[in-house]
């Protein structure tokens, strides 16, 4: 039995020595090398992980650190919240502090994570240090280092950074303390995604991969005339940001992760998706996935619905649209894109999303009245917009027509003389001709044959198709760009309805 238990010991050891050689050698996009390191970095993680030793992991049940404990130089005062990983407390730095730049007496903000958490932590623990060592934002949280607290059975490891006097854009927008005001959601619009523009900026660059109303922090600095508050936005938790695109483990919250997420791609343009997740629950107070979806894409203006930002404030709905894309391609191309858009002059009379059509018919169908002498009947049932086109009648085509039958009738007979003089290779230069001919009789006759046809335009989709029923062309609503040109042919106006390649004209 004593020999058992020999075994046994020397087999837990030698398993908890093999897990801790493989965590100091794996392989890790954030570990900076030793020359890069400042001194005062060196013992940041790189140190804390060199200080491990055996430790058998404990239950989670073990009383954790409490208000007045201190750790490593850091009087812990107050427990300000919990994240993705890891405890928060409001500590004052004393003179036992050994990190650099900062001042017995000062308050800071200590992140405090345990070994016996498992080591999934201490990866997000040394990945948010990483990062954080990188960025200089002033919507960042300033870092200033990390600390090791050794204890009889085990160990703790400490992020410190500035403490933000504030609570998240939940815990705010649900005691009533932050309003969704028109300038609120425009500065947190324009906060995030300038942080965004700054995490693109890096080489490879930076993906949080978890913005959520939980990881913003909301903190009032001052009161205007009219006693309210001004806040400032910081972003924080980015124990899941990761160093470049590509493959790699899914993580983020349901409703706020882009759709390419769930298969564990990441880029730049899934923080811009959860950006706009975001701001729709900032905006609205309902979790983006609890919304309804068609093909990925959450049907959010609903919730719009009477509110000012569908009255006068259509800026924000266009951008959610556009960082709400199920596709990454159809997002902003990047987030400078986005902030761009956002800070611009919004001009509804230039830009009218298609989307809204049916509504924009709707309010203006008692004033617009159609041309005199139009043959297009408009009908609204709903949220559809029916175009009915009639026919186009011999009248319209007479003249083109007749110059296409000239142009292919004199081609017949130039080629039939060049033939019938034994010049059989001279007939190839007819070839152009003939292509032109087609083209113009085609044009012409054409239209003739097609009949009547039907634009059908909905929230959703659009489509162009025969009274038959046969469907010529359709596509998403969203993409259907409207543009007026005037006719090189009439001098009239047509009417260009344009996805991609595919136009329909309306004359």
């Amino acid at each position: 039995m004593g020999t058992y238990r020999a075994h046994r010991v020397l087999g837990r050891h030698a398993a908890w020595a093999l897990v801790v050689l493989i965590w100091q050698c794996r392989p890790c996009g954030f570990a900076p090398s030793v020359s890069s390191l400042k001194a005062s970095s060196l013992q940041v993680v790189p140190l804390a992980v060199s200080r491990l030793r055996p430790v058998r992991l404990q239950s989670w049940a073990r009383r954790a650190a409490g208000a007045g404990n201190e750790v490593e130089g850091f009087l812990l005062e107050e427990k300000l919240g919990a994240g993705s990983f890891g405890t928060t407390w409001q500590a004052n730095v004393t003179d036992r502090c050994e990190v650099p730049n900062l001042s017995p007496g000062q308050k800071v903000a200590l992140k405090l994570v345990r070994l016996e958490e498992g080591w999934a932590t201490l990866d997000k623990f040394e990945r948010e240090a990483s990062v954080l060592q990188r960025l200089q934002h002033p919507a960042v949280p300033s870092y200033f280092g990390s600390v090791v607290k050794d204890r009889p059975d085990g160990q703790d490891f400490g992020l410190v950074s500035n403490i933000v006097n504030g609570k998240t854009l939940e815990e705010e927008l649900r005691s009533g303390h932050w309003v969704a005001t028109v300038e609120n959601v425009k500065m947190l619009a324009d906060t995030l995604l300038d942080v965004c523009v700054h995490l693109a900026s890096f080489a490879p660059p930076i993906v949080h991969r978890d913005i959520k109303p939980q990881n913003i922090l909301l903190e009032a600095t001052s009161m205007d005339a009219t006693e309210k508050p001004r806040w400032r936005t910081y972003l924080v938790d980015f124990g899941s940001a990761v160093l470049g695109s590509g493959t790699r483990t899914a993580e983020g919250t349901f409703g706020y992760m882009a759709p390419e997420s769930f298969g564990r791609i990441f880029t730049p343009k899934s923080d811009l998706y959860s950006v706009g997740a975001t701001l729709l629950y900032a905006a609205t107070g309902l979790e983006p996935g609890a919304l309804p979806q068609e093909r990925l894409k959450v049907k959010f203006r609903t919730a719009f619905v009477g509110t000012v930002w569908e009255r006068q404030e259509g800026w924000l709905l266009e951008l959610l649209e556009r960082l709400l894309e199920p596709a990454p391609e159809d997002r902003f191309s990047s987030a400078a894109e986005a902030l761009a858009f956002l800070r611009q002059p919004w001009q509804p009379e230039v830009s009218i999303q298609m989307g809204q059509l049916p509504g924009v018919i709707a309010k203006k169908q008692a004033t617009v009245e159609p041309p005199r002498g139009s043959r297009i009947s408009v009908d609204r049932q709903g949220d559809q917009l029916r175009v009915l086109l009639p026919p186009v009648t011999w009248e319209s085509r007479a003249s083109i027509g007749a110059f296409g039958i000239a142009w292919t009738s004199f081609t017949a007979v130039w080629t039939a003389g060049v033939i019938a003089a034994g010049a059989s290779f001279m007939a190839l230069f007819s070839l152009p001709f003939w292509t032109a001919g087609a083209g113009m009789l085609k044009d012409t006759f054409g239209p003739l044959l097609r009949g009547a046809a039907e634009l059908q335009i909905r929230r959703d989709r659009w489509m162009l198709s025969r009274v038959s029923g046969k469907v010529l062309e359709e596509g998403r609503t969203a993409d259907l760009q409207c543009v007026i040109a005037r006719s090189p042919n009439t001098g009239g106006l047509n009417v260009v309805l344009q996805e991609g390649l595919v136009s329909v004209t309306v004359s």
